[in-house]
């Protein structure tokens, strides 16, 4: 019995490893059943309502924020980042010099959107969020914003307008991935200037690695099943590998053709080192 923990562990560890690159779509960051949450640089996975992750199926996305919805994700993000500017102005001990201005228009990035905004209002107070006007093609509007939240609640919590407005918010790299009405999204806030040189960065796509068997953990090659120029076939053994004093047999996921092998037994690899790669 006291060895079944550590028989767990090894597997889920085995299994973690491989997920990520199981059934990519091609020149895509996501398995299938799941869609990348943000524009450019995508910053992770989130699962498709209602489908199997790994199912393969040509399941519909989510549904985009538009109209109300979408003023309102714009609306918030606008407000936490305008709160986080705040905040900054009244660190104390700052160091003499001229005071720091930020810039009154942002740029929203939602998703693969943007949107020109201007934000009023204080720490203490209401904001007023204006989104549109001249040069967007939008008619202006201004959005009445209150809430208490505050940096590390899960949840935004205040009024839209008048109306109660519950916003899931999770902390992500430059920005947040917001909630609301069965529409997830990742919402970064920038300035006009930031806007302009992010878009002049190159978009750094990740490597397909579907044509190399992976080492999963730290461990021991304890024996290769195959050779050069082998032919495998799906559930093929390809080889065994020594980890927290487990064997564990890696797999061939589908068919294929061994072209290299770049580990021999005895190979003590670290996490992600290639063992062979396929035609």
């Amino acid at each position: 019995m006291r060895m079944y923990p550590f028989i767990l562990l090894a597997s889920f560890g085995v299994l973690g490893a491989f997920l990520p690159n199981l059934g990519r779509a091609e020149g895509g960051s996501c398995p299938p059943g799941f869609y990348p949450i943000g524009g450019q640089g995508a910053s992770g996975c989130a699962p498709i309502p209602g489908g199997a992750a790994g199912s393969g199926d040509q399941i519909p996305l989510p549904p985009r924020p538009t109209g109300e919805v979408r003023d309102a994700l714009v609306a918030v993000a606008a407000s936490i980042d305008h709160l986080s500017n705040q905040r900054r102005r009244d660190i104390s001990q700052q160091m003499h010099g001229e005071p720091v201005c930020f810039a009154e228009t942002r740029i929203v990035e939602l998703g693969e959107e943007r949107v020109r905004v201007s934000v009023a209002g204080g720490l203490d107070g209401p904001m007023t969020v204006t989104l549109g006007g001249e040069g967007t093609g939008e008619k202006t509007r201004r959005i009445e914003l209150a809430s208490s939240w505050w940096f590390g609640a899960a949840v935004w919590e205040g009024t839209i307008g008048g109306a109660p407005v519950a916003v899931q918010v999770r902390p992500i790299l430059n920005g947040v991935v917001l909630t609301y009405q069965g529409v997830e999204i990742a919402a970064r806030v920038f300035t006009e200037r930031e806007t302009e040189l992010a878009a002049l960065m190159p978009v750094k796509e990740r490597p397909d690695m579907s044509k190399f068997l992976l080492c999963p953990m730290p461990g021991l090659v304890v024996s290769l099943a195959v050779s050069e120029g082998q032919e495998v076939a799906a559930g093929d053994a390809l080889c065994v590998v020594e980890a927290m004093k487990m064997e564990n047999v890696l797999k061939a996921e589908r068919d294929a053709k061994v072209s290299k092998i770049l580990a021999k037994p005895g190979d003590s690899l670290n996490v992600d080192a290639v063992i062979l790669e396929f035609a």
